[in-house]
């Protein structure tokens, strides 16, 4: 795989302002729900769902980390935070027009050869 990657490729700009789009809908649940509007509280949330597998892991990741949501705001920041990596994930995989190299076309092959 080429060292472009996705930022050199054309599709950095926009995957940067679509995870920032996602992640301010992380923020407004959290603050809808609990009336707390810290920017580091939705990072925080978003940091810990990346070790998590599903919304069970999820919600004990975060009752045992303080953040003791209820069942409603933490499925709905995980289907959100489940968005942001299949919007990342079809970004990273789609070759661009403008990339002069193979690496997103290859990475493409590879993923959906895994499936």
């Amino acid at each position: 795989m080429c060292a472009c990657a996705v930022d050199l490729c054309g599709a950095g700009d926009e995957l940067r302002q679509t995870y920032a789009a996602n992640g301010a809908l992380v923020h407004a649940e959290i603050e809808n729900h609990t009336g707390i509007a810290e920017k580091t509280l939705s990072e925080f949330v978003l940091a810990l769902s990346k070790q998590c597998k599903g919304v069970k892991e999820f919600k004990k990741t975060l009752d045992a980390n303080g953040a003791e949501f209820v069942e409603s705001l933490v499925n709905t920041l995980w289907n959100i935070i489940q968005a942001m990596q299949v919007q990342h994930f079809a970004m990273a995989v789609a070759p661009s027009p403008v990339c002069p190299h193979s690496c997103l076309r290859e990475r493409r092959r590879v993923s959906v050869s895994a499936h």
